[in-house]
């Protein structure tokens, strides 16, 4: 192919990569929140949206890509070899880049390895996800998010059973009202559904009451995984509060479900015991369940995807600049002559019929 087809067809494919990721980009922006789990002065690293990051730089790569389309094969006929080696130099680190955001996204999205730690493959007690831990526990995939939270509102103590014996590990929050009402002689349709008050046997389940295992152990809602508005203010807020000026103190989950296990610590195993609060807002960002995390999940597999494909779009456009690059010739360098020192013999024009050459002063004369 000549050296313009390729231009074109550089030119060409910056432009549907710069449009198109950036397009796409963009919109996963509009429907997905970042940091949500952040809170400025309180919280650390382990609560940054890494992988929402990595999709910024990404949007900008591939806006820097369409630039460099335009700049560097669009408006010039014929680009320079400074101006080709720069793209692809540009191309070959853009293509490492992406390739790079995809390994840490395969990886952290446990599609890599094998139960490491802090990723969507992690089952350990202590750095775990829960809704990992929970399929692990139950040998069995979570199902379904509804009614009453579903397979995603469970217990959020337990370790997986010995065989041949029973366990109420990581208990989900239907099968807590189910064994309670039977305990009362009820069926679930009869028990009371007000879970404010102590109705059930007591009421509680290991010392907690079954309200508080719906707020802090819904592992479908964001909050759960981090910080929250107290919910004993949201609960008590009056009919004529200002919502819109309203500034309520914010709780971090996992430090209620440390309090909740100081409550309860004699009715939980005690190799299940926390000895701190556990860091596991990264369950949220990456999206870690189907079911629990749907949005999060989605769009973590579409980025991780177009990771994927730039990286490969990027090699072809090193290839192809390549090739340009080889096709411009290289120029020759100027060599500078020396000039002769050798006096120049002035010549007499030609005049006359007969042409002859004239010397100038023949004789010598002093005039």
């Amino acid at each position: 192919m000549k050296s313009e087809g390729l231009i074109t067809f550089v030119s060409y494919l910056c432009t549907v990569i710069g449009l198109s990721a950036s397009t796409g980009y963009a919109v996963t922006f509009y429907l997905t929140k970042y940091n949500i789990l952040y809170l400025s002065g309180q919280s650390g690293y382990d609560e940054t949206d890494l992988p929402y990051t990595y999709a910024i730089v990404e949007c900008c790569i591939a806006g820097l890509t369409f630039f460099i389309g335009i700049l560097g094969f669009s408006t010039v006929a014929k680009p320079t070899r400074r101006s080709i080696l720069v793209c692809v130099v540009f191309f070959a680190a853009a293509g490492c880049l992406q390739g790079t955001f995809g390994m840490l996204r395969a990886w952290n999205l446990g599609l890599i390895g094998d139960d490491r730690e802090k990723t969507c493959s992690d089952k350990s007690l202590v750095t775990g996800c829960p809704t990992t831990r929970f399929e692990y526990v139950h040998s069995r995939e979570i199902a379904y998010s509804s009614p009453a939270g579903g397979d995603c509102t469970f217990w959020f103590w337990g370790s997986r059973p010995t065989p041949g014996t029973s366990s109420t590990s990581m208990m989900r929050l239907v099968d807590i009202e189910k064994q309670q009402c039977e305990t009362s002689g009820q069926t679930l349709r009869e028990c009371p559904n007000d879970r404010t008050t102590p109705n059930l046997d007591g009421g509680t389940f290991n010392g907690v009451n079954p309200r508080d295992i719906e707020t802090y152990m819904n592992w479908a809602d964001v909050r759960s995984y981090g910080w929250r508005d107290d919910p004993d203010l949201v609960r008590n807020l009056e009919e004529t509060s200002n919502l819109k000026t309203l500034n309520l103190n914010k709780k971090h989950n996992m430090r209620e479900i440390m309090e909740i296990q100081s409550h309860a610590a004699e009715k939980i195993v005690k190799t299940d015991r926390f000895t701190t609060a556990p860091s596991i807002a990264y369950c949220w960002y990456w999206g870690c369940n189907p079911v629990c995390h749907e949005q999060r999940f989605l769009i973590n597999r579409w980025w991780l995807f177009s990771s994927l494909i730039l990286c490969f779009l990027d090699i072809v456009n090193v290839i192809v600049a390549s090739q340009i690059l080889v096709k411009i010739p290289l120029k020759n360098k100027s060599v500078p002559i020396e000039e002769e020192e050798d006096d120049l013999e002035l010549m007499a024009p030609l005049r006359g019929r007969r042409k002859r050459q004239l010397i100038q002063n023949p004789s010598g004369l002093m005039f």
